[in-house]
């Protein structure tokens, strides 16, 4: 697979399939407005509008374990599917703004990984994968018809 970089971020070509995961993992900080001009000239700034998922919401859900504080939530299903195409179906870091019933806005980076089947996930820097003896349920492989990639050579 070719890779390219195209605005900031590397890019599958060639017609691959981008991964659409069953589970994404997303996690915010919140950022002082005054930050923001400056972050959003690297970063971008877009809105947050994913159906159902308040990035408010999951700020307030923050958990503490084992001394790593996060923010972030799992979300599955279509919500997965539609917050992992906000995020231009990358594992980039991105700042987005939020705005309330009272049209205040709040800012936040948002950043996401995939959740692989059957990982448990504690917090953003401890993971597993919780049955070691589970089995996808299509199996997994390499074919003549994916294609061939040139190994480099010194």
């Amino acid at each position: 697979m070719a890779i390219t970089p195209q605005n900031g971020y590397l890019t599958p070509v060639d017609d691959f399939v981008v991964y659409q995961p069953e589970m994404l993992g997303v996690w915010l900080v919140p950022i002082d407005e005054k930050y923001v001009e400056i972050e959003s000239s690297y970063f971008g700034l877009k809105e947050w509008n994913v159906n159902n998922v308040s990035l408010g919401e999951i700020l307030e859900k923050t958990t503490d374990k084992d001394g790593f504080e996060s923010r972030y939530v799992i979300l599955t299903a279509k919500q997965a599917t539609e917050a992992f195409r906000v995020l231009d179906n990358s594992l980039n870091i991105f700042l987005f703004f939020e705005e309330n019933a009272s049209g205040k806005k709040s800012y936040y980076f948002v950043e996401v990984r995939p959740i692989l089947p059957f990982e448990t996930l504690e917090n953003k820097y401890h993971y597993e994968i919780s049955d070691s003896t589970a089995k996808p349920s299509e199996p997994i492989g390499c074919n003549e018809s994916d294609g061939m990639l040139p190994i480099p050579s010194p």
